[in-house]
Formats: structure tokens, sequence, C-alpha cells
């Protein structure tokens, strides 16, 4: 029963399914970084936005302050505020009291000008504390705020602002009745100018709210706050936090920094700018709230699409690569054929890529398969067909030895010597066919064969056969194929004869890079036409009929046997003899040698 096979085991839908999914990861990367594309673009737009408004906020807190520094300049550099801030109580009473009257007017005159300024005060360098607010008038000659609010003041004469304090700081006479508004001051030293070693100091309170006012969010989402260069809240959309250290957005203090932060998934913009020669800082918080208000929206709108883009894609895709992948179809059929022993005709439709070249090589490698059974089935029908030729030349032994025995004893009783020698021989050269049924035997087995065999070729012919052997001593014991050299010496007792009828056969046994030499030389002389057309008959198919097997069989039979590196070979010439090689491989196990 054959197993279902899984759809996605199929190579176009395994490629359909990576490229939709490598798509869709690509689109998905795609439409995330154009998403923070474009939330980056509005972020700049929205920071440039608010910058602006922040320009025109801090514009209009650098005009209040400059108005305040102007208008007490005029009250601090006059002939009065000398006098009241050199004053050292060394005056007479009506003096000082016609003084302060006239300072006070000066100052009530100013807060009259000046709606942003809340009161103006003076230490004196006496400590005496003299000055205004729209409820009161204050004249105190042991002021407990003097050590307090001089330590905000520095030791030059600019302006330094703080935050928090409120007005019943500065006047003792404050009723806790009454408003007591929250303040931002100024304070600064201010030099007597006929004198270097005598100060004085002036503060400036804006009431908190209308100072705020001033410089207030215009857009939606804002919170506004105004810090000290130490960090100090001195105003701002968090009332809360007036007074507090917050110095988080303070990274740097000569341009303008911006940072982005997240409250709750939602952004926070932070923009940070100074105030020109103040050491305040305008610092606004805006929840963009409005930039992901359509978040989701455009998540699920970009989801919807890049799925509807993969549907859409997946029929082409899928088309595409069936068109493209049909060679690698038709080739897993041609390999399942092939596996089930059907050899049909290669692939004729041969793609222009890399597909083309796997179907060409299938190709090839089909042809060398179908060429490689051919060649093994030739070989197998050769050697089946010496089977059948050793077969059928096989006698009965008895029959054999028998005859032999009657020849030998009629020619005993003839006196005829010869040929009971010539029976003897015989005998000698058929016991090892018959008694032996391995496939190979020992090279000096193989010389005492052929020397029974040329000892009656001699008498056959009637001629002078002269048989010399030269073996080495490592090659007696190796194993070679039996008779492998009796066709060979029968091609030099029968071709071999010289108009003297003297034969001279030599062999040879010798190893030679790792291979066994059988060499065999006559005195005979081979015309190089003929040696041509022996040379050429040994590599072909069948023999040739007019120059017999035996040469034939015997290369045949070594090639079959041990492979097309080794085989037989043949040079001759006149005056030096034939000389026939027989190249062999090293076999020194003594059990039969297995054949290919």
């Amino acid at each position: 029963m054959k197993t279902k096979k899984n759809l996605f085991t199929h190579l176009n839908i395994q490629m359909a399914a990576f490229f939709l999914a490598a798509n869709f990861i690509f689109l998905l990367i795609c439409s995330a970084l154009y998403y923070q594309w474009a939330f980056q673009i509005l972020l700049e737009n929205s920071e440039k936005l608010h910058i602006q408004s922040m320009q025109q906020t801090q514009h209009r807190i650098e005009q209040t302050l400059d108005e305040a520094d102007r208008a007490v300049n005029l009250l601090s550099y006059g002939n009065t505020g000398q006098k009241i801030l050199a004053h050292s109580g060394s005056e007479t009473d009506i003096d000082s009291i016609l003084l302060f009257r006239n300072y006070l007017e000066q100052v009530s005159g100013i807060l009259r000008s000046y709606s942003s300024i809340y009161s103006i005060y003076f230490y004196t360098g006496d400590n005496l504390l003299i000055g205004a607010s729209p409820l009161h008038t204050c004249i105190n000659d042991e002021p407990a705020s003097v050590s307090p609010i001089l330590e905000y003041a520095g030791t030059d004469n600019s302006w330094n602002v703080i935050g928090g304090l409120k007005e019943d700081f500065f006047n003792p006479l404050f009723n806790k009745e009454e408003k007591n508004p929250r303040l931002v001051t100024m304070i600064r030293r201010s030099p007597v100018f006929h004198s270097s070693t005598v100060y004085g100091y002036i503060i400036v309170n804006f009431q908190e709210e209308r100072f705020y006012d001033a410089f207030q969010a215009e857009l939606p989402g804002e919170e506004l706050l105004l810090l000290t260069s130490d960090g100090m809240i001195i105003s701002g959309s968090r009332k809360d936090r007036i007074g507090e250290i917050d110095d988080g957005f303070l990274s740097s203090k000569t341009s303008n920094t911006s940072r982005l932060t997240y409250d709750k998934h939602v952004p926070v913009l932070n923009l940070c700018i100074p105030v020109s020669n103040t050491g305040l800082f305008l610092v606004n918080r805006i929840r963009l709230e409005e930039l992901i208000a359509g978040r989701r929206d455009i998540i699920w709108k970009i989801m919807v699409t890049l799925v509807l883009e993969s549907l859409c894609m997946l029929p082409v895709v899928s088309l595409w690569l069936r068109i493209k992948l049909h060679p690698v179809k038709e080739l897993t059929e041609k390999m399942d054929e092939i596996k089930n022993g059907r050899f049909t005709p290669p692939l004729k439709k041969i793609p222009e890529n890399e597909l083309g070249i796997l179907v060409e090589s299938f190709n090839q490698m089909s042809l060398s398969i179908v060429e490689l059974m051919d060649k093994n089935e030739q070989i197998y029908r050769q050697k089946t067909q010496q089977e059948l030729q050793a077969l059928r030349a096989q006698l009965n032994p008895h029959f054999i030895y028998n005859t032999m025995n009657t020849i030998k004893w009629m020619a005993v009783m003839e006196n005829a010597d010869n040929i009971t020698e010539c029976i003897t021989a015989l005998g000698c050269l058929l016991e090892p066919i018959f008694k032996s049924d391995g496939q190979l035997w020992k090279a000096e087995n193989e010389i005492d064969y052929l020397q029974n065999y040329i000892k009656i070729m001699g008498w056959r012919y009637g001629s002078t056969c002269s048989f010399c052997c030269h073996i080495m001593d490592t090659c007696t014991d190796m194993l070679i194929p039996r008779f492998i050299l009796q066709p060979i010496v029968e091609n030099s007792t029968t071709h071999g004869i010289r108009k003297d009828k003297s034969i001279q056969i030599d062999i040879t046994c010798r190893e030679e890079n790792k291979c066994l030499l059988l060499c065999v030389h006559d005195n005979g002389s081979i015309s190089p036409d003929r040696l041509q057309h022996i040379l050429l008959s040994l590599d072909s198919p069948s023999p040739a009929p007019s120059l017999g097997v035996g040469l034939f069989n015997v290369n045949r039979r070594i090639k079959l046997n041990f492979g097309e590196e080794y085989g037989l070979h043949i040079t001759s010439s006149h005056g030096h003899g034939t000389l026939v090689t027989l190249t062999l491989p090293i076999i020194t196990k003594e059990e039969p040698y297995e054949t290919s």
C-alpha cells in the first residue's frame, strides 16, 4: 500500500511558500521602516512647530525681563536710588523720611507703569529693607529675609532669578488674610557710584500667574516650565511643582535640545531652549497623542494590504514556478523509470539555465548506464561462451587415459621409443587439465606445463626447439591464469620456424611497476602490416577470421578477469625476433582468484 505524500513535500509548493513568506517579511519590514520614517518626519515637523512657538515665548520673556531691568535701572541709578543704597543711618530722621518717601513714590510710579512687576525692594548697605507692593509699603531696619535672600545674589552685577517665594517673605507687615501671591524673584547686586566697597541689593518680584500669562502655551498638549540654571522650576503650567528641582532636561546649557520619551506608550517630545542673558531655560513637554491616534488603524491597514498582496501573488508565483520547474518534474519521472529498470529515451527539452546543466548531466548519466549495462551484458555473454567452449572441450579423462595407455603399449611392443616418449609427454600435459579445478596456479607450474608442450611441438614439426626460462625467485609462487602462455608458445612454434627449422623460445618472468610481466621471445618475425593487423584485432569486439583466436582469447581473458589496464602487447622486428608481453596483476593468495 502506497503512503500518501504530504502536499508540502512538492518542490513548487515549498518554493511558492518560501517566496510568499520572504515577500511578506520583506514588505512588513519595509512598511515598518516607512512607518518609522513617516513618524520621524511628523515628529520633526512637530518639533519645528513647537520650537517656533517656544522662540516666540522666549522673546516675550526676554522683553518682560528687559522692561523690568530698564525700569529698575532708572530707579537704582538715580540720585534717590543711590542715596538709598548708600544709606548708613547717619542722616537725620527728617532727611531719611523725605528720602524714603521720595523713593517709595518712585517705586509706586514704576509699579503703576509696569503691570507685570508686583513689588520692588531695596536692601541698603546697612541692611535696611525698603520697598513697596500694590497693597503695602515697607521700611524695616531689621528684616529677617536678608540672610536667606542674599544667598541667591551673585558676586557680579547680573540678575539671578529664583522662584517659589511669596510676598510675606519680604514684607513683615503682610496680613495673612490678604492675598499672598507666588512670586518670580529677580535679585542682583548694585554698587554705589562714589564707593568701591558699599553695595546694595535690588529685588524685583513678578506675580507668577501674571508672569506665566506672558508666555503660556498657545498649542494644545503642551506643558511649559521655566527653570533656572540649577533646575529650579519658577513658573509654568504645573503650579504644584513650582520651587522643585528638575534638571532632567538641562543636558545642554548653550543650545536647543530635544528628547523623545514615552509615557504609557504615548510619545512625549521634550524641548529645552535657553532664555538669552537670563540663566533661565524654557522647557516644553508635548504629548504627541495626535500622532498615534490612528496608529492601530495604520498597522491594521498595512497588514490587510500585505495579506491581499500575498493572496494576489500566490497564483502568479505558482504558475511561474510550475513552468520553470517542469524540467524537474520530467527529470523526477525519468529517475523513477530508471529506478524501476525502464530505460526510456533521454530528455529532449533542455532549459537554458542551471536546470539545463542538471538535465544534460542526467542524460549523459543515463546513456552511460545503458552503455555500461550493454558492456556488462557483452562480458557476461563472452564469459558464458568461454564456459561453453570449455565444457565442449571436456572429455572423459578415463577414456583419454585408457586410450593413451593403449597407444603407449602398442608403441612399446613395436619398439617405437619416440612414440612412447610423445605419449608420456602428452600424459603429463593433460594431467593438470583434468586434475586441477582452479583458474589460477603458480608461475612455475605454467613453465613445467610448457616444457612438455614444447617437446611435443618439436616432434610434431620435426624441428629443433630450444626452450629457455628466466623466472625471478620472487615470482615463482605468484599466481597466474592457467595455460595463459600455451597459445603464445603455439604461435611461436607454428609461425616462428626458420629455414633451418630451429626454434628458440625465451620466457622471462619479472615484477615491474607493481605488475607481473610474462615475456615470450622467439627468433621469428612478423611483417609490419600483419603486426598492425594483429594489434587492431586484439582491440576489436571479435577476432579476425584470418588471424585465429589464440592471441585474441588470451588478451580478452586477461581483460575480462583483471581489467582494461592489463593485457597483451606484441613487438616484432627483422633480426630481433618477436616479443609478446603479458601484463598481469600480482596475486599471491593460494585460493582461486575471483574474476570481475
